[in-house]
């Protein structure tokens, strides 16, 4: 479900778009022994997509790719957060990928940032590419843990 979606700059046909939006999703929380686990990415970009060895060409996503993922968890009352999962940050020549979790009072903030600079992963840098891919399939497994 998507509510109260915002575009910025409409009237600008150069430079970044910006579309602000709240959402929910259902599925994203499994419950057992009194814990919460919650998942707080359902997006999960670039999972799985590693470049194939025999590739002769490089990855051409036809754009620029900067997008952001900002995502609030408010802890319920009588809930407590586990352990945060780790933070990652990948910056390589062609691509970097961030992910980094904070908690202030009682919520759970969660950002993902994803750049591919000229929207190209060279031949040269696939496997820097498919080494960052694997690390992040990794991160995106983590989930956040309520105790009550």
């Amino acid at each position: 479900n998507v509510t109260n979606v915002k575009f910025d700059k409409l009237d600008e046909r150069e430079g970044k778009l910006n579309i602000d939006f709240d959402f929910s999703f259902g599925n994203m929380v499994n419950s057992f022994n009194n814990e919460l686990y919650i998942d707080l990415d359902p997006f999960k970009d670039f999972k799985n997509l590693s470049i194939k060895d025999d590739r002769q060409c490089s990855l051409d996503f036809g754009e620029k790719i900067d997008k952001k993922v900002n995502v609030d968890l408010e802890i319920p009352a009588g809930y407590t957060l586990g352990e945060l999962p780790q933070n990652l940050t990948i910056k390589e020549q062609d691509f970097s990928f961030k992910i980094s979790y904070s908690q202030n009072g009682n919520k759970v903030n969660y950002q993902k940032e994803i750049t591919i600079d000229n929207g190209v992963v060279k031949k040269e840098n696939f496997k820097q590419w498919n080494d960052a891919i694997k690390k992040i399939n990794k991160a995106y497994e983590n989930q956040i843990t309520l105790k009550k």
